[in-house]
Formats: structure tokens, C-alpha cells, sequence
């Protein structure tokens, strides 16, 4: 087989080019594996120039796996604040606890254990224990699944159960047993600077001379992807609620998107037709995985029985001074600069904001 036959020279080839070529990034000047772990989760789905200023500001608020796990879990959404899917900073914080409670404060170096942890899948326990422990697991990200689409000329469909299961096989017959981490790393690298969407630089790729794709037939149209999901599309409504200097924000029920943030009240445009005299001061963006679309802002001064609440629902009047306490969804924190010109920044150690229920 083409990937035994020439697994040496893959190896040799990929690292020689990575110790050259790496880009100078904070979680490679560390084998801490919290700090591994922090940076993995962080890069799930987020560009890496997104992630540098909150890897760092998240190490000095939280530098190890005990600061986590005591802190307050607005704290730690605080801090995520602006990298988007949550979910993940609260599996951070519940596997922290885990951590403290059940592994004496050690990030278990097993890969059954460790993928037992919330957040952790094969993917993350490889990097955690190829990176920061030295074992030779393998890993498979969107970057390898494109580098080895392309370099074993793979034409299935790369989400179909089969075509990972292959590719999963490559990869662990490939990480070395000498710098594994390395070459995890490496071939992430090579997917997010070479081997890249579109249009691959084939000409300056350390594997070109093992790529089956380049030979045969042609790196651009691979990995196969199935066809996405259709984008649906929405226009809603964002209100400004005023009462005596203060303003009405809801925090979202736990298990929904963006579950446990808070925002201003939105509604749907058709369920919006009665607020009649609603000051329009401006338009936003909205994107979610599913879902584009467009609020308007309105302001709007409170008057009794103007809102009700249910039972469930969580509300708070709250001044400008208090936003920073918060932490808001996206759309919210569009409309904090729109009608407020305050910037939302991360990782700012702030008292537990005080709940009207």
C-alpha cells in the first residue's frame, strides 16, 4: 500500500518543513497540557488570529485546570466571550471540575479516560496526548481530512462514516513514534498554510512528491463534501427597552442556542406588528449555523403591560454601567455598539451581576 510503503518519507518530509516553517503561535512554546487543552477547544471552529488574544488573556485569568474549575461559571462565559459555541467554554469548566474531584488536578494521559471528559473527543485527546504527553495518537481535523483527501487520492464523501474510518486509519498508521506532537502539528499546519481550500500551493508542499491527487488527478476538487445544509434566511426585531435609565435585557434558557447569555428582546418581524411606535435607530447582521438574516434596532420607552414575562424567563433592569458584567449574545453585543458605542471585550474579572426572578 501506497501509505505503508512511503510512510517514512512522509514523516521526514512533513517535519523537516514544519521546523521551518511553523508560525510562531503561544500554545507552541509550552507541553503544559492545560494550556494544550485550553488552545485546542479554543480552535475548534475559529480562526487562529481570533483565538491568540483570548488563549492568553484566558491562561492569566484561569492559568491552571484549579483556577477553573473554583470559578463561577459567568466568569468563565465571560471570558469565552466573542469565540461563539459556548458549549464549549462550559464543557472547559465542567471537565475542570472533573478533573479536581476525580484525577487529583492531573489531565488523566490515557485516551479512554481522558475522552471521558466533557468536550473531549478522539480529536482533542489526540492532540492533548500527542502534544503535551508525547504518545504516539493520531488526530484528525479538518485540516487532515483535506491533506489526506488529497494525498491518498481519496473521492468519497469525507462526512460519510467510511471515508473517515479510512482516513482514521491513516492517520494512526502514520504519527511517528518520535515526535509525535510535532507531527500532529505539523500536518494541521500543512492543511492551514499549503494544503488549503481551494486552490492548494502545491508547487511549494513538502509532500508533492508523494501526492497521489497531484499525480493522478486534481488536489482543488478534493475532499468530496456532501451538500450543506440549506442557509435559511430571517428578519426579526431587537428592542431597546428604557425605563428611568434603565434597560430590560433576558438571559436565554439553558439547552437553547447561545443558552445562558443574555440580549435585549427580539421577535420575529410578523410577531412584532404590535409595537407601533417603535423608534428604528439602526440594522444588524445576524449569522448562525443555520440561519442569515437582519434585525432592526428599536428603542423603546417601558409602559405597564408593555412586557410580560413567564414564570421561566429570567430578566434584569440593568444601566450602561452594568453591561460589562454581562455576557451577551452576538446580535447584542452588535446593538451594545450600535445604540450604546460600547465594545464587549473579553476576560475583564467582574462581581456576579444581582437577577430580578
Amino acid at each position: 500500500m501506497h501509505q505503508l510503503k512511503n510512510t517514512r518519507k512522509i514523516q521526514d518530509s512533513l517535519l523537516a518543513w514544519y521546523r521551518i516553517n511553523k508560525r510562531d503561535l503561544p500554545w507552541r512554546k509550552t507541553r503544559d497540557p492545560y494550556a494544550i487543552w485550553i488552545s485546542e477547544i479554543m480552535l475548534q471552529q475559529t480562526q487562529v488570529d481570533t483565538v491568540i488574544p483570548y488563549f492568553n488573556q484566558w491562561l492569566k485569568r484561569f492559568p491552571n485546570v484549579k483556577t477553573l474549575a473554583a470559578s463561577d461559571e459567568n466568569e468563565v462565559l465571560k471570558a469565552w466571550e466573542g469565540l461563539g459555541y459556548y458549549t464549549r467554554a462550559r464543557n472547559l469548566h465542567r471537565a475542570a471540575k472533573e478533573i479536581i474531584t476525580k484525577y487529583n488536578g492531573k489531565i488523566p494521559e490515557t485516551k479512554d479516560v481522558i475522552m471521558t471528559l466533557p468536550g473531549i473527543g478522539r480529536y482533542t485527546a489526540g492532540a492533548i496526548l500527542s502534544i503535551a504527553f508525547n504518545q504516539p495518537v493520531a488526530l484528525v481535523d479538518g485540516n487532515v481530512m483535506r491533506v489526506f483527501s488529497r494525498l491518498f487520492d481519496i473521492h468519497s464523501d469525507v462526512a460519510a462514516q467510511t471515508t473517515q474510518k479510512k482516513i482514521w486509519a491513516l492517520a494512526g498508521a502514520l504519527v511517528p513514534e518520535k515526535n509525535p506532537g510535532d507531527f500532529n502539528q505539523a500536518l494541521m499546519e500543512l492543511g492551514a498554510t499549503i494544503c488549503t481550500n481551494g486552490s492548494p500551493s502545491c508547487l511549494i508542499c513538502p509532500l508533492a512528491g508523494e501526492c497521489i491527487s497531484l499525480e493522478k488527478s486534481d488536489p482543488s476538487q478534493l475532499p468530496v463534501k456532501k451538500i450543506k445544509t440549506k442557509i435559511q434566511k430571517f428578519s426579526g426585531w431587537i428592542f431597546v427597552i428604557e425605563n428611568k435609565g434603565k434597560f430590560l435585557i433576558e438571559q436565554r434558557p439553558a439547552g437553547q442556542v447561545m443558552g445562558g447569555l443574555w440580549e435585549f428582546p427580539s421577535l420575529m418581524k410578523a410577531d412584532a406588528d404590535h409595537f407601533p411606535n417603535k423608534e428604528t435607530v439602526g440594522k444588524i447582521k445576524a449569522a448562525f449555523t443555520k440561519f442569515r438574516g437582519e434585525y432592526r434596532v428599536a428603542r423603546i420607552n417601558y409602559k405597564p403591560g408593555l412586557f410580560k414575562k413567564d414564570k421561566s424567563e429570567i430578566f434584569c433592569w440593568i444601566t450602561p454601567k452594568e453591561f460589562s458584567k454581562f455576557t451577551f449574545s452576538a446580535p447584542s453585543r452588535k446593538v451594545l455598539e450600535l445604540v450604546f458605542q460600547v465594545k464587549q471585550s473579553a476576560a475583564r474579572r467582574e462581581p456576579a451581576p444581582q437577577l430580578l426572578v
